[in-house]
């Protein structure tokens, strides 16, 4: 926690005075996470009160990559984070906000429409192209600035064009999103596409099935969603600009962390333990996100014990 000055010497002790003497279970768990986690956590958070009589957790969601900014240059007080791209820690997170961070779920990327969207009577897996190419169609996506879901869509547009030399839909498609269809982030993508203010957006799976929208599946050489094909994903990078590295196309994987100098550090754990176990994997699947497992979950130079201990026990 950083401490402001505070004019005088009496104010500024017994502003510390008021930090020493605040407790974990006196201010509620605070806990940020990708948009698209928003029903998952609010159904955790629910859960971990319930579980835990007397507290209370604070959810907020937004672009990933606008939180983990907030968090690293802003300072925000955040316990535990979820992020829409597990490669933002290591590249605004760590080692100065936490050591490590746990790989937490994957997900894909599909095109999303209604039943009232131009093109939706012909629309599917071989024709979205050129339904999306269309003069009269209107296409959203996510800021890639704000969002990983926005410079995925951009990996998952480039990789398209290098499967078909000639093509050049990623242009296209930014040039008809232009500045007035560009949203903060996946959730805020939802109301314009369901009201009939554009036609198509691209989104994760989990999203649009949750919204209750109709989606074209994209080819898996494109869409993000196998592990086992990252070196294909790889072949592209995404410059987002703000003095940031060029992101490397990769899967769809979601990142958590605790930060080092949280006042709850045993209130994060059990929260996190919640989302690892046996109810949070389950509330993922039911939201078609597939949980992560096993060995392959952790990212650290050095585990924090308590970290070990719930991995152990969210095998």
């Amino acid at each position: 926690m950083i401490v402001r000055r505070v004019a005088g010497s009496g104010l500024l002790l017994t502003a510390l005075l008021m930090m020493v003497a605040c407790t974990p279970g006196e201010r509620p768990l605070r806990v940020m996470a990708a948009a698209s986690l928003r029903d998952v956590m609010e159904e955790l958070a629910a859960r971990y009160e319930a579980e835990n009589p007397g507290t209370k957790v604070s959810v907020e969601t937004g672009g990933s990559v606008a939180l983990a900014r907030r968090v690293r240059e802003l300072a925000a007080d955040v316990d535990v984070l979820f992020l829409a791209d597990e490669a933002l820690f290591g590249e605004l997170l760590e080692p100065d906000w936490t050591g490590f961070h746990l790989r937490y779920a994957t997900d894909r990327l599909v095109l999303g429409y209604t039943d009232d969207s131009i093109g939706a009577e012909g629309i599917d897996p071989d024709s979205w192209p050129e339904v999306v190419g269309r003069a009269d169609t209107t296409i959203a996506m996510a800021d890639p600035e704000l969002a990983p879901v926005g410079y995925r869509t951009l990996m998952a547009l480039r990789l398209y064009d290098l499967l078909n030399p000639g093509r050049d839909l990623e242009n296209m498609v930014v040039d008809q999103v232009g500045a007035r269809h560009l949203r903060a982030n996946v959730a805020d993508l939802l109301a314009p596409l369901q009201a009939g203010a554009v036609d198509y957006a691209f989104l994760y799976a989990a999203t649009a099935r949750a919204a209750g929208l109709r989606v074209v599946e994209l080819p898996a050489q494109i869409n993000l969603g196998e592990l086992r094909l990252a070196a294909t994903y790889a072949r592209v990078a995404i410059n987002i600009g703000n003095g940031q590295l060029p992101h490397t196309g990769g899967p769809v994987v979601y990142g958590v962390s605790l930060a080092d100098e949280t006042l709850a550090r045993a209130e994060a754990i059990e929260f996190l333990r919640l989302a690892m176990g046996e109810v949070g994997r389950q509330l993922l699947v039911d939201r078609e996100l597939t949980p992560i497992v096993g060995a392959d979950r952790p990212v650290a130079f050095e585990l924090p014990a308590d970290v070990e201990e719930l991995l152990a026990s969210t095998r």
